[in-house]
């Protein structure tokens, strides 16, 4: 395996070894870069996350836990494509989604950590992609779909950290106020989102 053609083994993201995690995360991010490596199939992506969630799993003190959850975030900016950073993304809340529930109380704020790590680092991807209608359509869909924090059947409890993120959302350059729709306000009775909180988070407007 070579540090240009192949994705870091999810084994040696999840080791018990730092060192072993750290190059791992590091070759990954080495791999994304190349253009040529952008466009991984869907299982290889939910193959990558596993990996990627349990090595966060194994970060113990406070200082690695923010330096790995922001290294983390800037993998999605690492890909030039944005077809697959919002592939990238998907796989990064579809794998948060199903494995939240496992999340024991001690890990809990940590995992809460990375996923504020992510917004921030997915609005900014937004911004550079100048608010593309066909990205913000597609980054919808992910976060409303099945599998997506967002999701009125799904009774996960990651959508919380949505609506504070939204205080700390960076600014891009252009005129004029942007509105980004993200869910029509609507209740479910499986779902643990309030109907107030999906009213505050059918519309997110701020100036760029």
């Amino acid at each position: 395996m070579t540090e240009s053609t192949s994705p870091p083994l999810g084994k040696y993201l999840a080791s018990s070894d730092k060192k072993t995690r750290d190059k791992a995360v590091k070759h990954l991010a080495l791999f994304l870069s190349n253009p040529e490596n952008n466009a991984l199939p869907e299982i290889e992506i939910a193959k990558l996350w596993k990996g990627l969630f349990y090595c966060f799993w194994m970060s113990d003190k406070h200082r690695v836990q923010q330096d790995l959850a922001q290294e983390l975030a800037e993998l999605l900016l690492t890909i030039t494509s944005i077809s697959s950073s919002l592939s990238f993304l998907k796989g990064f809340w579809i794998t948060t989604v199903r494995e939240w529930n496992r999340i024991d109380r001690l890990r809990m704020d940590k995992y809460y950590m990375l996923v504020r790590r992510f917004l921030n680092a997915t609005f900014r991807f937004l911004i550079r992609t100048k608010w593309d209608p066909s990205a913000l359509q597609d980054y919808t869909s992910i976060l409303t779909n099945t599998g997506g924090p967002l999701c009125p059947t799904d009774s996960t409890r990651a959508s919380w950290p949505y609506l504070p993120s939204g205080r700390n959302i960076p600014r891009g350059t252009g005129k004029g106020p942007v509105r980004f729709r993200l869910t029509r306000p609507r209740s479910h009775p499986r779902s643990i989102v309030p109907v107030h909180i999906l009213r505050c988070l059918y519309t997110v407007k701020y100036d760029i």
